[in-house]
């Protein structure tokens, strides 16, 4: 399986602009001949259910947030609707009980797989990581299964660091967003939830900062590392140990 956006910009590169069937097969054809690429396997369709509930779950969450201001809203009017708020707190009772069903049928699915079980739990070892963080983790990568390195990890979450120069013009670095929003966003709260720990993430953290980092900069940074070494602990099947994260240095 291949991005179509690489295989049009493949063919701008050897043909004039136009698109027809005749030649996009043609760009298609020459893309698998020219570039290396690996056959795809699906992941195992328990993973992709577990995704489908973990994304139901994430929604529910949004909704039961927007209810809660309207509730905060309705309560502050100027002559309160009595009727509207019943209303709206039976709806936030609802979600809630939603919310705590999800979780529970996420997290019996997932131990009745010793793969995915094995992966969740090596996952909520590592300081900042929760059980939704690592189910995120977890549903958004296919259990790691296309994953080839922590490099691609920290890419495929549009985390990595893309550099504009040109000539003398070197501008600050920004992060791509050219990835996975879910899995971006559970990296970020990772990391903000790494902070407030006493593990050598929250040192690196503080020792990023101290150095004169911005705190979301150095956040993002955070975030990349806890990638990183997320993917190398699911790959290794090593338990997260601090000893191999204390001295290592800050970038």
């Amino acid at each position: 399986m291949v991005n179509p956006a690489r295989t049009g910009r493949f063919g701008s590169t050897y043909r004039q602009d136009g698109k027809t069937d005749a030649i996009d097969a043609e760009t298609i054809a020459r893309y698998g001949v020219s570039m290396p690429m690996r056959s795809w396997q699906p992941p195992e369709p328990l993973c992709h259910e577990l995704r489908q509930v973990l994304r139901l779950r994430d929604a529910t969450v949004g909704m039961l947030t927007q209810t809660k201001n309207q509730l905060h809203a309705a309560t502050h009017e100027a002559h309160p609707c009595k009727f509207v708020v019943a209303a709206l707190r039976r709806q936030i009772a609802f979600q809630e009980r939603e919310v705590a069903r999800l979780i529970a049928e996420y997290e019996k699915r997932v131990q009745a797989s010793p793969s995915l079980g094995r992966t969740q739990h090596l996952l909520e070892a590592i300081p900042g990581i929760g059980p939704v963080i690592a189910g995120t983790l977890l549903t958004e990568t296919g259990n790691f299964h296309a994953i080839l390195s922590g490099r691609q990890l920290v890419a495929y979450a549009g985390m990595a660091p893309t550099p504009r120069q040109s000539g003398s013009m070197d501008l600050p670095r920004h992060i791509s967003k050219a990835g996975n929003p879910r899995l971006r966003r559970a990296a970020y709260l990772a990391a903000v939830s790494a902070t407030r720990t006493s593990s050598p993430f929250a040192t690196f953290y503080k020792r990023l900062v101290g150095n004169g980092k911005p705190r979301k900069v150095a956040l993002v940074a955070l975030a990349r590392k806890i990638l990183t070494v997320a993917y190398a602990i699911v790959r290794s099947g090593t338990p997260y140990n601090p000893d191999h994260l204390s001295h290592a240095p800050a970038r």
